[in-house]
């Protein structure tokens, strides 16, 4: 009984090489020409509601709460809060953040 032989790794590795080669070379020649001028439209994937888009509304709305703009206008409520009129209220801001960059 005569024994077949196995291809050696550098046998295997040259033949796999090989039809990558073919494989390219085959891609390549589907490909249009390089002076060809090729449209592309990019299209908006579909938008499918899920189940915690109130979850990811709720974190960006407290995520503005949070925000400096909020905290400045506590912070000036709170200092100024015996004005009685809206100039009082922008003086006291002003002398408020005078007082703090001096």
């Amino acid at each position: 009984m005569a024994q077949v032989s196995q291809p050696t790794l550098q046998e295997d590795f040259n033949r796999q090489m090989g039809n990558v080669a073919n494989q390219i070379q085959g891609v390549a020649a589907r490909l249009p020409a390089a002076d060809r001028h090729i449209d592309v439209a990019l299209q908006r994937t579909a938008n499918v509601p899920t189940i915690d888009q109130a979850l990811w509304a709720a974190i960006r709305n407290r995520t503005g709460a949070m925000g400096f703009n909020a905290y400045n206008d506590f912070i000036d409520r709170v200092m100024c809060e015996n004005t009685t009129t809206d100039k009082e209220a922008r003086l006291c801001t002003k002398f408020a953040r005078y007082q703090v960059n001096k």
